[in-house]
């Protein structure tokens, strides 16, 4: 992967953790981000998560689920984007906007 695309996927990843523990109150497992980013693989995504690590933009446990936490950094970063989430339990066209607006 090039590194402009491996960028724009670990400000994704920000995003969509910033994003998804506003909603839900706990940070999401790997396999969550994983899937919504749309990784290939695991090891592209630990890879992306060892990157954003290194960068300070996140910290985590590789011990526990649900450990990777956005530095002050790392929402600096997710709040440039907003992200459009559907809300648990409403119609499908009903959506919530987190991230920037918050």
């Amino acid at each position: 992967m090039r590194k402009h695309q491996r960028w724009i996927r670990q400000q994704l990843i920000c995003c969509f953790i910033h994003t998804y523990t506003q909603a839900h109150h706990l940070p999401p497992t790997v396999r969550e981000i994983g899937e919504w980013v749309g990784c290939p693989g695991m090891r592209s995504l630990q890879q992306a998560l060892a990157d954003l690590e290194r960068q300070q933009y996140i910290t985590r446990d590789p011990h526990r689920r649900r450990s990777i936490v956005l530095t002050a950094k790392g929402i600096a970063l997710a709040e440039r984007w907003q992200l459009f989430i559907p809300i648990a339990g409403t119609e499908a066209q009903t959506w919530q906007a987190l991230g920037a607006a918050s």
